[in-house]
């Protein structure tokens, strides 16, 4: 469960990607928590679009790392500066 604030909306749809509530609904945070733990195939379902959401739309720490480098690397070479 994630508190739909921010920006939140746009990368978690409700009972797609996950549950988000609203701020003015955490009172019923204990109730839906109690039916998500009670319906497993819900939460497979749910895992199974957070994972195929983050698959498609996040780097791999190796990507992220490639891409850093990549810029750091691009900067140098802009400066002129080398060690």
């Amino acid at each position: 469960m994630i508190l739909n604030n921010g920006d939140t909306g746009r990368f978690i749809q409700n009972v797609v990607k996950g549950v988000l509530l609203e701020y003015d609904d955490l009172h019923s945070l204990p109730e839906v928590t109690k039916e998500l733990l009670a319906d497993e195939g819900s939460r497979e379902l749910l895992g199974a679009n957070a994972r195929k959401f983050a698959e498609e739309c996040f780097w791999t720490w190796e990507e992220r790392i490639d891409a850093e480098v990549a810029k750091v690397e691009k900067l140098i070479e802009k400066t002129g500066r080398r060690r």
